[in-house]
């Protein structure tokens, strides 16, 4: 995955959010960091969109993505 791939080795639970694999969609969910109403105003994707190790555009519009349709646990 996205997270797996660029944010694991520093969200790995030392550094909030974990994004280690079975907390990763709790810790994003339920802290504050998704707002599918808004999903351009979700502080994790105005983070990366904003550099904070920037993944490539395609990752980006699939994360705006994956929020934008519900930001489900899938």
């Amino acid at each position: 995955s996205i997270f797996d791939a660029r944010c694991v080795m520093c969200h790995s639970g030392g550094q909030s959010p974990d994004l280690s694999a079975g907390w990763s969609y709790d810790e994003l969910t339920g802290g504050g960091y998704i707002d599918t109403d808004f999903p351009c105003s979700s502080s994790l994707y105005i983070k990366l969109s904003e550099g904070h190790n920037t993944p490539p555009d395609d990752e980006l519009l699939t994360i705006l993505g994956w929020i934008s349709e519900g930001a489900e646990n899938n």
